[in-house]
């Protein structure tokens, strides 16, 4: 098994992706920079992007690390100079890097403008390393990374989850931390009839990215064209707090015609027997219900 992601573009170098120590449940990530002239940007709940202030002259590594007994789930840069020196982004509304999540967990996304200078070309030997699955940018200037459990890539999620995995993948991640229509998809439930390929105004989002990292981990990846990035010289790595994720993305609503009512996305998806026993559309009514009752006391939401 493979145990590392290589995100590159057009044969360039970008970062890598590896499964760090690990619990029952939950484990680190470890995100490793490739080029040197990168920003990190946060987004923390119902505001805007935030620039990380870091020394950009110097080395870094980043790591997404799972809460212990006696500290928090929290990200953060190490110095790979002065090893005792941390940067902790102000994150705190995070989730755990959970392996065992049956719902794909929004970790990051990744901005290369077509412009960007990159100078260190990935494999310069010529064969790639056996330890590293490679996903390629191309073309595309946007990927968005989700955290899924090993074996996703052959699960029946999109079956099971119709509505939900729709919506998941087809809104821009920053929907997951903010709750702002202007990162929801148009008209999504009648562009995605193509499940590879959907359109929002010019932005074309290719869906269906996924692999296995460990035994334990995989990924989902979004790769997105995106016009309006500007041509500069840097690229950004950007994090969201995804504690609220679920119930964001199970809180939209839904209608099928003009004047039908409308519902709550897990609905449909729950009541349907093939893939959900009563037991199950118990335990899932339950986790969303609660997840959007966050959701009402963060931003008092309108019923």
């Amino acid at each position: 098994m493979k145990n590392k992601v290589a995100i590159i573009k057009n044969g360039y170098d970008i970062l890598r992706i590896v499964q760090g120590s690990k619990d029952i449940d939950n484990c680190d990530l470890k995100i490793c920079f490739m080029n040197s002239n990168y920003e990190i940007k946060y987004m923390k709940l119902f505001s805007n992007y935030k620039n990380l202030k870091f020394d950009k002259n110097s080395k870094w590594e980043l790591t997404y690390h799972r809460a212990t007994i006696s500290k928090p789930t929290k990200i953060h840069l190490k110095n790979k100079i002065e090893k005792e020196k941390y940067i902790t982004l102000p994150l705190t509304e995070l989730l755990d890097p959970n392996f065992n999540t049956e719902i794909p967990i929004p970790l990051f996304k990744v901005i290369v403008s077509n412009g960007c200078n990159l100078i260190k070309k990935y494999n310069e030997k010529g064969m790639p390393k056996k330890d590293h699955t490679i996903i390629d940018m191309k073309e595309n200037n946007i990927l968005e990374i989700y955290l899924t459990k090993n074996g996703f890539i052959k699960s029946n999620f999109y079956e099971k989850w119709k509505n939900i995995s729709f919506s998941l993948f087809g809104n821009a991640m920053e929907y997951y931390a903010t709750n702002n229509q202007k990162y929801i998809a148009k008209n999504i439930f009648d562009t995605f009839k193509n499940p590879n390929n959907t359109e929002d105004g010019n932005k074309i989002y290719n869906i269906g990215i996924s692999t296995d990292v460990t035994n334990d981990i995989g990924i989902f990846v979004n790769t997105v064209n995106d016009p309006d990035i500007k041509e500069n010289n840097n690229y950004s790595i950007n994090f969201i707090e995804n504690k609220l994720f679920l119930g964001l993305l199970g809180g939209l609503e839904k209608k099928y015609n003009e004047g039908d009512k409308q519902f709550m996305l897990y609905t449909e998806d729950i009541e349907n027997k093939k893939y959900f026993s009563e037991d199950e559309y118990r335990k899932w009514k339950y986790i969303f219900e609660k997840e959007i009752k966050k959701i009402d006391r963060k931003i008092k939401r309108k019923k």
